[in-house]
């Protein structure tokens, strides 16, 4: 074989690898519209900036997210604060999880209500004092609605904390 046809054959391969090592499980598939990278859409109410990303790890078993946000002084536009935060999204037990952190917080989402390829929303344990819900909602073509909300308990009533829009970069 000629290096030429070694090396097409090569390429050909490692984008099969690559394209297997995407592939989201069945359950994660569901959300697969989240996988992408994140900046925050224009009409936002904050100031804040930032960006985001989520994309498949460990053979497409998790999804990683991974954010920087700036907090931004609405009369001068200055920076005044800025933090990083992570958090996991896997399949166990028949539902959805995650794990927030973000160097002070850590938030355990148990489980998960999934409207396949159009919303998810993670929710805290059911006896979980404060309890926390997080919803991404796909909002037309490269859009994402994301909401974060507290609440007392996981029956509400739940005080939003952040509601924001991003597109796809």
């Amino acid at each position: 074989m000629s290096p030429k046809v070694l090396m097409v054959a090569g390429v050909a391969l490692a984008g099969s690898i690559a394209a297997q090592a995407q592939a989201l499980s069945p359950e994660l598939a569901q959300i697969g519209f989240l996988v992408g990278d994140w900046v925050a859409a224009p009409g936002n109410a904050s100031p804040d900036r930032g960006h985001a990303s989520i994309h498949p790890i460990v053979g497409g078993a998790a999804l990683m997210r991974n954010d920087h946000h700036e907090v931004v002084d609405p009369r001068t536009g200055k920076v005044t604060a800025s933090f990083d935060q992570v958090m996991p999204i896997y399949a166990e037990g028949g539902t959805l999880r995650g794990d927030y952190l973000d160097g002070t917080h850590v938030i355990h989402y148990t489980h998960a209500r999934v409207e396949p390829g159009r919303s998810v929303e993670f929710l805290t344990a059911d006896d979980a004092r404060p309890a926390y819900r997080l919803t991404y909602t796909k909002d037309g073509a490269g859009e994402l609605g994301i909401r974060f909300e507290i609440g007392g308990s996981s029956a509400g009533p739940f005080q939003v904390i952040a509601d924001a829009k991003v597109r796809r970069e």
